[in-house]
This record gives C-alpha cells, sequence and structure tokens, in this order.
C-alpha cells in the first residue's frame, strides 16, 4: 500500500467460470483466501488451474456481521505444477474526500459502519467493466472522511452509498437513505505513482425523499395479530397514529409506556386509534410480547423494515411514528413521549380539522383509461394464446424497454402485439398473463414497471394499473374479477382484486410466486413461501408453510379442484427440495415426488386426463401421470406450460420460440421470438 507493506491484510484468489460467457462471473464462495505477513508477503497453495484474479479484501464492521469486499484485482493465469506470482498495489495514489449531507437525516449517521466508498474505471461518466475489471475501496472515519490507496492514472466515478446504522437483528449495513457520486480523473504520475493524496475535498452526498408532514399517508393493508387485515382506508375519517416499532428494538421498547399512556389517555375518543406495525419476523414472539405487557391496541405485523409498508413511509429507523389526520395528511412524524402525547391532545381539540376532513382518499394504485372498444368473449370457439416476453436484456425501471406482448392464434400465427413493456425473470410461474374468453379480456403484468395492462382481444388498451407489484394473476371466471399477487420479497407482499374495471375490491395480506383460479370450487390458489387457498370472499379455506424453501408454480385441475405444485430447491436453505406435488382440493397430499437431479419450476395440468406436464432448469419437458409414473424428459426446456381448456393444445416456452406439441411433445407449430427470451408468460384458452 503506498510505499508500505500491507500487513495482516486478507487476499482473495478468485477462478473465473468456464462457462464460454463475457461476464464478470466467479465461483462463489470459493475459499481460496489468506492473510499477509509482516512484510505484505503471502501465499497459496493447490490452487485450482485456470483464469482468475487475485485481490485485497476491505473488510467493513457491521453491528453482527462483516462485508469483505475484494478490489485491486489482478488478473492472472494459474497453470499446473507452476508458481504464479502477483503484486498487489504500490502504483497510482491515494484519494482522499470527504462526504457532506444535503440535509439532517431522521436519524444520525454512523460513518464507520457504512459500506465503503467505492472508485470504478468509468468512461463519459459512466462505469465500465472491460476485462481486466477492478474496483479501489476505503473506509468511512467517524466524520465521514476516506483514503483509498494505490489508485493508477485514469478516469473514474466515485460511488458511495449512504446507509442508515445496521439494523441489530439483520445482516449487513442499514437501509440505503442517500447516495454520493462524482467523476473524476487522475493525471499521469512520474513512474506511474505517487505519495501526494489526489484530495476530491468535500463531495456532496444526496439524501432520497421521505414522506413528510404534509403528504398524503400511503393505503396499505396488512395482518393483523388476532387474525384478519387492516387498512389504512379503515381509519377514513378518523385521527390515527401509526408506531413502526420491533421488538427485537431497545429504543421501541422503552417507548411502549409512553404509548400505552397515549393509548389509555385518548381510547374512548370515537375519533382517535393507535395502530401498532411490527417489524418482527415472528409473529408468536410479537404476540407474546403483546400479551404479556398488556398493550390492548390493534397490531398489525409487515415482517422486517424492507417490505412494502415501511418502505412507503420511509422509514430509516425504529421507532418511527406518524400521526395521521382524518383528510389522511400528516400532522406530524417521529415524535416520542410527551411531544407526542401533546400532538395528539392537540389534534383532538382541533374541530376545524375534522370537519375538513374527506372521506375520499386518493386510490392506491392509479388507473389509466383508454378509448377502446372491449373486445364481445364467449362466441369464439377457436383456442388462443397469450405470450409475454423477455427479450430485452436490461431490465432498469426508468429506461424504455422493449418486451412485449403476443396473441397467437391455435395455429401459431400473430394476430396482433405490442412493445413497450418491461419485464425480467423469475422463480417459477406461468401466470404472467391472463385471459378472461367470457368479457373479451387479456391482462399482462410488468414485474419491473410494477403495471397491469388490460387489452381487448384484439389488441387494443383498455386500463392500465399503476404501482401494483404483480408476480401473477388469476382470473375468477364467475365476477371477472382479476387477483394480483406480487411483493418485494418473496415472503412479504399482499393479494389485490381488481374488479373489471381496474378498480381495487379487496386486499389480502398473503403473497404468491404463482397463482391460479380453481373453477371447480371458485377459489384461487397461492403458492411461494406457503400455499394458500382462499375463497372468493378472501377467506382462508387451506394453509400450509413450506418446510424447504419455496414452491414456483400451481395448475388446477378444473375437473376435482386438485392442484400440482413444484417446489424448488435453495442451496442455502435446509431440507428444501426439488418436488412435483399433486395435493387434493382439500389440501390433503395425493402424491410427492422428489427430482434432486433437476431444479424443476413449472407446471401445467391437463384438464383431459388429470396429468401434469412439467420441467426444470436441468433437465426438459416430462409428464407426470395421476399415480406417480414420469416420462423420460424431452429435449424441451420449458420455461413455460399452459394446456388449452378448449381445445387441449399444448403449448411451451423455450427460450428462441413458442412451440405447440401434440401428445406426444413432437413441435406441430413454432413461433420464434424477436430475440432470445430469458423466459416467457404463456397462456392458453
Amino acid at each position: 500500500m503506498g510505499k508500505a507493506p500491507d500487513v495482516n491484510r486478507e487476499v482473495v484468489f478468485q477462478p473465473e467460470r468456464a462457462n464460454g460467457q463475457n461476464s464478470f462471473g466467479y465461483v462463489f464462495s470459493y475459499g481460496y483466501d489468506t492473510m499477509t505477513d509482516q512484510n505484505g508477503k503471502f501465499a497459496m497453495d493447490r490452487v485450482m488451474p485456470g483464469p482468475g484474479s487475485m485481490s485485497r479484501v476491505v473488510i467493513t464492521e457491521f453491528l453482527r456481521s462483516q462485508q469483505h469486499a475484494p478490489g485491486w484485482s489482478q488478473s492472472i493465469e494459474v497453470r499446473p505444477n507452476e508458481t504464479t506470482n502477483v503484486t498487489i498495489g504500490g502504483t497510482g495514489r491515494p484519494v482522499t474526500g470527504q462526504l457532506v449531507l444535503d440535509r439532517k437525516p431522521d436519524t444520525p449517521i454512523d460513518w464507520t459502519t457504512n459500506e465503503p466508498a467505492t472508485i470504478e474505471p468509468a468512461r463519459d461518466g459512466r462505469i465500465v467493466r472491460e476485462r481486466p475489471y477492478t474496483r479501489y475501496l476505503g473506509n468511512f472515519d467517524k466524520a465521514g472522511r476516506f483514503t483509498i490507496s494505490d489508485v493508477p492514472a485514469g478516469d473514474y466515478k466515485l460511488n458511495v452509498a449512504i446507509n442508515n446504522p445496521p439494523v441489530p437483528n439483520a445482516c449487513g449495513a442499514g437501509e440505503a437513505i442517500g447516495k454520493a457520486e462524482l467523476a473524476f480523473s487522475i493525471p499521469e504520475m512520474p513512474d506511474g505513482r505517487s505519495d501526494a493524496p489526489l484530495d476530491l475535498g468535500q463531495i456532496d452526498a444526496i439524501l432520497f425523499d421521505t414522506l413528510d408532514v404534509g403528504e398524503v399517508a400511503p393505503e396499505f393493508m396488512a395482518e393483523r395479530l388476532d387474525g384478519g387485515q387492516t387498512r389504512l382506508y379503515d381509519f377514513t375519517g378518523k385521527l390515527v397514529l401509526i408506531d413502526f416499532w420491533a421488538t427485537w428494538c431497545g429504543p421501541c421498547v422503552a417507548e411502549m409506556p409512553n404509548l400505552k399512556a397515549i393509548h389509555q389517555a385518548f381510547a374512548d375518543d370515537p375519533r382517535f386509534a393507535l395502530l401498532g406495525i411490527s417489524c418482527d419476523d415472528d409473529a408468536a414472539a410479537v404476540k407474546k410480547f403483546v400479551s404479556e405487557n398488556d398493550f390492548d391496541w390493534q397490531h398489525v405485523i409487515v415482517k422486517g423494515t424492507t417490505g412494502r409498508v415501511p418502505k412507503d413511509y420511509t422509514v430509516r429507523a425504529l421507532p418511527a411514528t406518524f400521526l395521521i389526520g382524518p383528510n389522511g395528511q400528516i400532522i406530524a412524524k417521529n415524535l416520542r413521549g410527551e411531544e407526542l402525547k401533546q400532538a395528539v391532545a392537540a389534534a383532538l381539540s382541533n374541530e376545524q380539522l375534522f370537519r375538513e376532513s374527506s372521506t375520499q382518499r386518493p386510490p392506491r394504485f392509479p388507473v389509466v383509461r383508454f378509448e377502446a372498444p372491449v373486445s364481445p368473449g364467449g362466441a369464439a370457439d377457436s383456442g388462443m394464446l397469450v405470450v409475454a416476453d423477455d427479450t430485452d436484456p436490461d431490465f432498469e425501471k426508468d429506461r424504455p424497454h422493449s418486451d412485449g406482448v403476443r396473441m397467437l392464434s391455435e395455429n401459431g400465427t400473430e394476430l396482433w402485439s405490442a412493445s413497450g413493456l418491461n419485464n425480467c425473470q423469475t422463480v417459477g410461474g406461468v401466470h404472467g398473463v391472463e385471459i378472461d374468453r367470457e368479457r373479451g379480456r387479456v391482462f399482462v403484468r410488468e414485474l419491473v414497471s410494477n403495471r397491469v395492462t388490460a387489452f381487448n382481444l384484439t389488441g387494443q388498451k383498455l386500463w392500465q394499473i399503476e404501482n401494483v407489484r404483480a408476480s401473477a394473476l388469476a382470473v375468477d371466471a364467475k365476477t371477472g374479477n382479476l387477483w394480483v399477487t406480487g411483493g418485494d420479497r418473496l415472503d412479504e407482499g399482499e393479494t389485490v382484486v381488481f374488479d373489471p374495471q381496474g378498480n381495487e375490491a379487496a386486499a389480502y395480506p398473503f403473497v404468491g410466486v404463482d397463482m391460479a383460479y380453481d373453477p371447480h370450487s371458485e377459489s384461487i390458489w397461492l403458492v411461494g413461501y406457503e400455499i394458500v387457498k382462499l375463497n372468493r370472499d378472501g377467506e382462508v379455506l387451506f394453509r400450509k408453510k413450506i418446510d424447504g424453501w419455496c414452491c414456483a408454480s400451481v395448475s388446477i385441475n378444473p375437473n376435482d379442484g386438485s392442484a400440482w405444485i413444484v417446489e424448488r430447491n435453495h442451496p442455502d436453505v435446509a431440507r428444501s427440495k426439488n418436488r412435483l406435488w399433486l395435493l387434493a382440493s382439500d389440501g390433503s397430499v395425493r402424491l410427492e415426488q422428489a427430482f434432486n437431479d433437476d431444479d424443476i419450476f413449472v407446471v401445467a395440468c391437463d384438464p383431459r386426463s388429470g396429468d401434469a406436464w412439467f420441467s426444470g432448469h436441468s433437465k426438459g419437458l416430462r409428464r407426470a401421470t395421476l399415480s406417480g409414473t414420469v416420462s423420460e424428459p424431452l429435449s424441451i426446456k420449458a420455461s413455460s406450460i399452459s394446456i388449452s381448456p378448449t381445445t387441449g393444445d399444448l403449448w411451451v416456452n423455450t427460450e428462441d420460440a413458442v412451440l405447440k406439441l401434440d401428445r406426444s411433445g413432437q413441435a406441430v407449430a413454432t413461433t420464434p421470438h424477436r430475440g432470445k427470451s430469458s423466459q416467457a408468460w404463456i397462456v392458453a384458452r
């Protein structure tokens, strides 16, 4: 480091994957790391031959974890039975700077537990990752200053994520609440190095917007500790005090007696409501804590501080309080103790506040409507297939995109298409598109744009729902309501029901990776971290938590309401398996079969026989019978499967095309994609 040996430093060797791809992927957790001695020397024995990189590591300490970030990487080639020598650092010059926030944060920044400052090569202000690629890193002191040594001459960009203090019950840095960026250059130096630092001076760090006093409180829905669900809309016309808290949060627990005093003081006023939003993961622990301490106001649980509700309220640290007026506007935030009690009392004594309140709140999911006729439904006898693709490899949210949706005839001929969608891969599921033949509608969800669009059967847009996180769709054939499930994480989110005009009709605190409508019992199946079956009113008919990782796809036999489900393995989750399940309508197990050698992730039920077609990453398309017999895999790796209930046609998607197959699995029609599609979602009707 500079002229001095970099002593007691972790260094790591990372072999490149031999996958033939022009990527920067490495073997994960390869294990070749060691420490330098007092002379900066290190040695590794019996290293896997081949190309790779040697790096020194910057370690950042968080509350209960460490981040090990490699940098100053040197590309090397390790040859069998030879010694490879490599020198890291000792060139370039130090770069220094200090971050300055653009405003005071809700919670003071602990710079010593912030993610390190990172310098990366850039061209015209944009980061480039050409081979050989490296980066340079440095931790912060208490004042937000950093020093990054041994940066060679060139053009660079500094990037820093501004983090909240780490959460006590979680690993890693706290939530990112801001960022800093700066493009700069280091001129050439004599002999390629200098001891004189390049001082970047004070660097402006921009904090992200927060939900402030005067703004409308976001609508939400969450699961109550005592069962059922609560929505902010339920408190229309009332003064609502919301408290985000957790049992592991010391300041939250210390504040609870004050909240109890507020509840006792104003509980008899019908215009006031206190709502606790627990950010714990374990509902049982929260119930025990609330019961033992007699905290008898209403509580809901949102499982973590990174879920949708805390994010919508821009909760940066716990506890966080929001006092919401009867008109839905935020009156005060992040008050505690006597100051919070006085704010509640002042608001309740303000008669004008309640006289001016409106019973109308802005919708959670704005609807954009288009002038287009609804296609007549129910009359057509021919089959149809809708395909939503992921041919655009870019999925940054705020850039134009060219993923598309197409309708195909029963012989694979394109009837219409639309572009401008923004999708990305998922862990499974085929229900990213749906058709309501009865009412002449096609529904498409966009994973990245958080949007659901309704088309008529000729491809004209009817309406578009914004700000809805959608992993999967299902249509209630009797009512025409559209069920949408999704969230920011696989284990956190909700299922929202929209009427045929796109208006929110109901919401339930359950989330699935995939979802399907059961016409036999007129119910909805959700699969993900748990399996949930709901009736049309959202009442739970069956619920089972997965003892491994998650279920990825579900398909219903319309004749008896049984459900074919595939479960996926995860290498970091104990007891997880790749399994095919057949559950009866009541949730009892009819069939369970493990496929340890294949990461299966899609399944479709053949309505004529009740058998299932399924596929995975490692092996191709296979058929499973009701008796448990599984066919040999075909050489078709399908990312989606759909079987038409009107024609019985079997359709599958590959990265190159959509295929129509006969009962033996032979292709009888092929419709190429516009480009390589990493995944596509299809539905046949």
